[in-house]
């Protein structure tokens, strides 16, 4: 007999941690802290880790990372064996006895470093062993995967106690005021003259190795993987440039100064995750278990362990590449050198980060297109990929929420309620499908249902979701949208949405928009146009909305389209007009659309509601055209009538 024993670890909620204080220079601090939680890289907690258990990564353990098909796993000698590290989780084996005592000492120091360098952060973990009669039994290698995911899943619905050991010493930490290891020099030589147990002994190890992360993430979001591995690795020019980044940022933020004199200005919080990622590994997994219908054998453990690793690289350098692509885009497009941002979350397929309200757009674009290219480039040159897939994936997208509040606003709450966009911009198309007819994207969707019963992975367009608030709210999403965009018209018994309830694909000039209005056509339109009356017009026509006077905006806009030249040809006006329905009656089309009412409808005996994207060209006027009207000339009451 001979043992098998496997450890998953998986952190939960980065997000919430990472706002847990709703303070901006919390959060700051927190990200520099969780970019090192988990990847291959030589300063990230993994290899921290195991330098503290005692454990040689060259010796004991097995970790390997985008390497040539045939690459042969080596798992002798009680090595610890990786075979996925993504986002915030990561996956190992060992064979033998002597490899299970590696995991339990590795699994001690990796709990001990998450709860003394991230105090509070919620966690769940499974370690499970067993004993096969013959090494070679690859279905005996899944039943125990299957035992240990269901051991993280029920770790993860039982309460933790989030505190070291007794035996380490602890004080209050100063972000959080919860419970962690005080790592200075004197604790530590004192620890070391003590005869301690292995418990200090790896606390000892985790203070004194333990390097600051600053600055790592602008390094991983300025440059690709090949130009600046780590922060470490970084070259003295790259290092100046994310050190001036982070001066700016810090800068227009106030960050020296006290929390009450922090800059009032806005600032664009944003999210991106990918789609289908999820599916996607849990596809792989049956189809390289052999429960697929399929394959008719599972693959061997080292097999198994090189395409989750080299899915889980594809994801990371995908992401990281996109990111880039999309920083340097804004760089060169806008010819500004006053690009602020500051980077919060880069791993696996997600991506946090704070920026400049004129450039989220932007951003959110030229990440979504790099995503796809860099995910497709990827999969069509995986042999492993390619093998076992066999054609039903051909890339990945990702979708996400921009939330443009106030710098001073507490970001407890921003963190929920961008989550909260991103998820409606993943689930929008789930929601077009009961949609009317007449309604935009039903096409599409009826593709994508199409392709996903011929077998291929379903894989949603991009999408992004946005809305603006102007005062700190602890509503959720769905209360903060019946405030500010949900109007009733009395006169006709409706409600109308002044803003988009789906938000906008990211995708434009190609099959996959089915005529939809995309977020890359809103932010260039708003851009592009010129005269301070057509929005000023809209505005109005905005308030008439608001007083449920429905047949007086109709009319505003019919003055406007037959006496106001501005609006002739007015990229904006023609925008607001194409995401409207169009009817014989009316050739010029009717800036908003019908929308069948479903649970989120106040007025659930209503059969539809009205539904336009009046506010969101609004929202982004008042931040890409800001600095336009700044510089802008005319007479006072000029001005004002633009603004």
């Amino acid at each position: 007999m001979d043992k098998l024993s496997i450890f998953l670890f998986e952190s939960k909620s980065i997000q919430a941690y990472l706002s847990r204080t709703g303070r901006l220079r919390h959060m700051i601090i927190a990200s520099d802290r969780l970019d090192s939680l988990v990847g291959p890289d030589e300063d990230g907690l993994i290899q921290r880790a195991l330098a503290a258990a005692g454990l040689d990564p060259g010796r004991d353990t097995n970790i390997i990372a985008a390497q040539s098909p045939d690459y042969e796993v080596q798992e002798d000698n009680g090595k610890i064996v990786f075979f996925r590290y993504l986002g915030g989780a990561f996956s190992c084996y060992a064979l033998g006895q002597q490899g299970y005592e590696n995991l339990v000492r590795f699994r001690f120091a990796v709990t001990l470093a998450v709860q003394t360098e991230l105090p509070g952060m919620p966690f769940s973990d499974a370690l499970v062993s067993g004993d096969l009669e013959d090494l070679s039994d690859n279905r005996g290698f899944f039943d125990l995967l299957d035992q240990a995911y269901t051991a993280l899943a029920a770790a993860g619905n039982r309460p933790l106690m989030l505190l070291p050991l007794a035996t380490a010493c602890t004080a209050s930490a100063v972000a959080t005021g919860e419970a962690a290891v005080r790592t200075d020099a004197e604790d530590a030589r004192n620890l070391m003259k003590a005869d301690r147990d292995s418990a200090d002994a790896v606390m000892v190890r985790l203070a004194s190795n333990y390097q600051k992360v600053n600055l790592s993430l602008y390094i991983r979001y300025l440059f690709s993987k090949k130009e600046a591995r780590s922060l470490r690795k970084a070259t003295a020019a790259q290092r100046d440039l994310a050190a001036s980044f982070d001066r700016r940022f810090k800068s227009s933020v106030n960050f020296s100064g006290s929390d009450q004199d922090e800059n009032d200005g806005d600032i664009a919080l944003i999210h991106m995750d990918g789609n289908s990622v999820g599916t996607t590994l849990i596809r792989l997994r049956s189809v390289l278990s052999g429960r697929d219908g399929e394959n008719a054998a599972p693959v061997s453990r080292g097999e198994y362990t090189k395409v989750m690793l080299e899915i889980s690289e594809m994801l990371q350098n995908s992401t990281r590449n996109a990111v880039k692509e999309a920083i340097s885009g804004l760089m060169k497009m806008k010819k500004d050198s006053s690009l602020n941002f500051r980077p919060l979350v880069l791993g696996g397929d997600d991506v946090t980060l704070l920026m400049d309200p004129r450039y989220a757009a932007d951003f959110c674009v030229n990440f979504a297109r790099k995503f796809r290219t860099e995910t497709e480039t990827s999969i069509k040159k995986s042999v492993l990929i390619g093998k076992y897939l066999k054609g039903k994936l051909k890339f990945l997208t990702s979708s996400g929420g921009i939330l443009f509040q106030k710098k001073k606003h507490p970001y407890q709450g921003a963190v929920r309620l961008v989550e909260s966009l991103a998820k409606m911009a993943k689930d929008r198309w789930k929601n077009l499908s009961s949609a009317a007819p007449s309604k935009n994207g039903t096409e599409l969707w009826d593709k994508v249902i199409s392709a996903s019963e011929k077998g291929v992975i379903r894989v949603n367009p991009s999408a992004v979701a946005f809305v603006r608030v102007t005062e700190a709210s602890g509503e959720a999403l769905g209360e903060l949208f019946d405030r500010l965009r949900r109007f009733r018209i009395p006169s006709e018994g409706r409600e109308f949405c002044t803003g988009s309830m789906n938000g906008f694909v990211t995708l434009g000039s190609s099959d996959e928009d089915a005529g939809e209005v995309t977020l890359e056509q809103l932010a260039d339109c708003v851009g592009r146009q010129q005269g301070g009356a057509v929005i000023s017009r809209f505005r109005r026509m905005l308030s008439e909305i608001s007083c449920g006077r429905l047949t007086d905006a109709r009319q505003l806009f019919k003055q406007a389209r037959r006496n106001d030249d501005s609006f002739i040809n007015n990229p904006v006006v023609e925008l607001l007009i194409k995401s409207g329905e169009h009817e014989e009656e009316d050739p010029d089309g009717i800036w908003y659309y019908k929308v069948p009412a479903g649970q989120g409808d106040r007025q659930q005996s209503q059969d539809f509601r009205y539904e336009s994207i009046i506010n969101d060209i609004l929202v982004l006027d008042h931040y890409i055209v800001e600095q336009a009207r700044e510089e802008s000339s005319g007479t006072p009451a000029e001005t004002q009538e633009e603004q």
